[in-house]
C-alpha cells in the first residue's frame, strides 16, 4: 500500500472512529471495537521502556492525575475519574476487618494519588511505593523526601526476584495488573503480591472484570520524546499495551494463588465523561494447601 493510500484508509479508519464513540459507550468502544480493528500482527509492549517515555514526554506535567491518566485528559475528568475510584475503594473495604493505621503497598504509583489517599483516607502508617519507570520513581522520590513514612522503590512486579522483605496490609493495584500483558508475568505479579500480603491482607485491585479475556489497547512504538511522536509513529507490528481478564480467569487464577475475591465494586461512570474503566476487585490472602510460593 503506497502512503497515499494509507493515509486515506487511515482518515477512513478516524472517521469511523468517531461515528462510533457517538454511538457507543465508551468502554464497548475500547473493548469490543478497537480490538476488532487493530487485526495487524501484534506483541507485547516493553513496559520499562514504555511508562519512561510516558513520563519523560509529560515533563513537568508528569505528577498530576491528569497525566497519569492521559495527556489529553481534562481536568473534569481526572477529577471524576478519581473520586469515583476513591469511592469505589472506600465501599469495598467499609466493613472489613482494616486496621487503623494500615501499611500499605502501592504497585505503580504514578503522580502518587494512591500514596496520598491511603494516608489521608486510612491513616496509612507506612505506605511502600512501587513502580517500574525511573524517571517516575525519581520525581516520586522528591516529592516525598520530606514525608515521614513513605518509601519509593523502583522494581518490576511481574519479576520472580521481586522481593521487598516486608508485608503489608493492604496492597493497592489501581490500574497497573492489565498492563502486564504477558499471561505467565501477570500471574508471577500475582503470585509476588499474594506472598507481600499479611495474613488476612487484602489486595486491591482496580481494571476491568468482563466475561472475556481479551487484548484492548495498542500503540507503535516504546521510545518517544513527546506525544506527537507516539500519536505519529507507524509500524507493521502493533504493540500490545493492555489485556482485560475475565472474571473467571481472575477467580479460577487467584484460587491457584492462594487468594479469595471478596468483593467487587462497580465504579461509577458517565457516557460524557471518557476514563478508563477502574471497577475494584479486593481479593483476600488464604491459607495455601502444600505452603506458600
Amino acid at each position: 500500500m503506497d502512503d497515499l493510500a494509507a493515509s486515506r484508509l487511515a482518515r477512513l479508519k478516524a472517521r469511523i472512529h468517531r461515528v462510533l464513540s457517538i454511538l457507543l459507550p465508551g468502554r464497548v468502544l475500547d473493548h469490543y471495537v478497537v480490538p476488532v480493528v487493530k487485526r495487524r500482527a501484534h506483541r507485547p509492549y516493553d513496559a520499562k521502556r514504555f511508562f519512561d517515555s510516558y513520563y519523560r514526554a509529560t515533563g513537568s506535567a508528569g505528577l498530576s492525575d491528569r497525566a497519569t491518566i492521559s495527556p489529553y485528559t481534562s481536568r473534569l475528568e481526572s477529577t471524576f475519574h478519581y473520586n469515583s475510584v476513591e469511592n469505589s475503594i472506600i465501599l469495598s473495604l467499609a466493613g472489613r476487618a482494616v486496621p487503623d493505621a494500615p501499611r500499605v503497598l502501592d504497585v505503580g504509583s504514578g503522580a502518587g494519588h494512591w500514596i496520598d489517599f491511603y494516608r489521608e483516607v486510612l491513616g496509612a502508617s507506612a505506605v511502600t511505593s512501587v513502580d517500574i519507570s525511573p524517571t517516575d520513581v525519581r520525581n516520586l522520590r522528591t516529592r516525598y523526601k520530606s514525608v515521614k513514612g513513605v518509601k519509593v522503590v523502583e522494581a518490576d512486579v511481574s519479576q520472580d526476584s521481586f522481593e521487598l522483605g516486608a508485608d503489608f496490609d493492604i496492597v493497592n493495584a489501581i490500574g497497573v495488573l492489565f498492563h502486564i500483558v504477558d499471561d505467565a508475568r501477570w500471574e508471577q505479579a500475582l503470585r509476588n503480591l499474594r506472598h507481600h500480603l499479611a495474613d488476612d491482607g487484602l489486595l486491591v485491585v482496580g481494571g476491568q472484570f468482563g466475561h472475556i479475556t481479551q487484548n484492548v489497547q495498542f500503540h507503535e512504538t516504546d521510545d518517544f520524546s513527546d506525544f506527537d511522536e507516539l500519536r505519529s509513529t507507524h509500524s507493521p507490528v502493533v504493540l500490545v499495551n493492555k489485556r482485560i481478564r475475565s472474571i473467571r480467569r481472575w477467580r479460577s487464577t487467584a484460587e491457584r494463588m492462594g487468594l479469595r475475591i471478596v468483593s467487587l465494586q462497580r465504579t461509577k461512570h458517565d457516557r460524557r465523561i471518557r476514563t478508563p474503566e477502574n471497577n475494584i476487585l479486593v481479593l483476600q490472602r488464604t491459607a495455601r494447601v502444600g505452603g506458600d510460593a
